[in-house]
């Protein structure tokens, strides 16, 4: 197959406490500025990321816990390579030839997974369809395209972006969902690689351990990936996922702050006042 061993890495700004301090302080009096001026319920307050899913190791939710579907983008030119599983209602399927997020797919994610859980939640809440909501995601460069801008205003979205170099400390699936979830991607992969092993050694006790191939076509790692990812997403609807999921709102100071606003115990939310 022609894989190689790489070492991936990731480099990071020095991040002083007092710039972190700083930098949350406003961050998080953005969101509850927001959620205090319009209302906002903590179930039309949104928290999308994107992270990498790898078929060989090396997430959207709203504020209450609950694991949004997702957006599945593979590595493709046509419709071939979309999945065969039969993925949950509302999962959104693409294809791109980089696997990578663009305008385009930004527009699907917003129109045919966050649109529809927003109308499904105020008409469930019984408020009005113009009600704001609330979008907490990374600055990426689709997501600041004029285009998007446009459609999130159609919808009345307010759009928080999580400051630069500051995601591993203020973008609440980096704080907790997207480590559990792949460190569940690597113990699959690990059992599927032992299981093979295991068979083969069955088969024949006396074989070189060292000689044996492991399948690692796309057209067999494929559909072990999309069952991984219904797995997942059973996983995170569970008590123990949301309370995962809830747990890096806590972590990034957005859930108390938050607390406190609706509560009256702040008197400002400009935490510079």
């Amino acid at each position: 197959m022609g894989y190689t061993r790489r070492m991936v890495t990731t480099s990071q700004p020095v991040i002083t406490r007092a710039l972190w301090l700083e930098t949350r302080d406003r961050f998080v009096n953005e969101i509850v500025e927001a959620v205090a001026n319009y209302n906002i319920p903590d179930q039309l307050i949104i928290n999308v990321d994107q992270t990498p899913s790898k078929f060989v190791p090396t997430e959207n939710k709203h504020w209450n816990g609950t694991a949004l579907p997702y957006q599945l983008i593979y590595q493709g030119k046509t419709a071939q390579s979309l999945q065969t599983t039969n993925f949950p209602e509302g999962f959104c399927l693409s294809d791109h030839e980089k696997h990578w997020s663009n305008e385009k797919e930004t527009l699907r994610l917003i129109n045919e997974v966050i649109h529809p859980y927003m109308q499904r939640t105020k008409t469930r809440l019984n408020l009005a369809e113009n009600a704001k909501t609330l979008l907490i995601w990374d600055a990426f460069k689709a997501k600041l395209s004029k285009v998007v801008e446009e459609r999130l205003k159609e919808l009345n979205i307010i759009s928080v972006i999580v400051p630069k170099n500051m995601t591993h400390h203020l973008q609440p699936l980096d704080l907790s969902t997207n480590g559990a979830v792949k460190k569940m991607e690597k113990h699959a992969f690990s059992e599927y690689f032992t299981s093979c092993i295991t068979e083969e050694m069955l088969r024949d006790p006396g074989k070189d351990v060292t000689t044996i191939i492991v399948d690692l076509k796309l057209s067999t790692l494929k559909p072990r990936h999309g069952k991984l990812m219904k797995e997942l997403d059973e996983w995170l609807l569970s008590e123990k996922g949301k309370s995962i999921i809830l747990s890096g709102c806590k972590s990034s100071g957005i859930t108390g702050t938050v607390r406190k606003v609706r509560s009256g115990e702040m008197s400002s939310l400009d935490p510079y006042l």
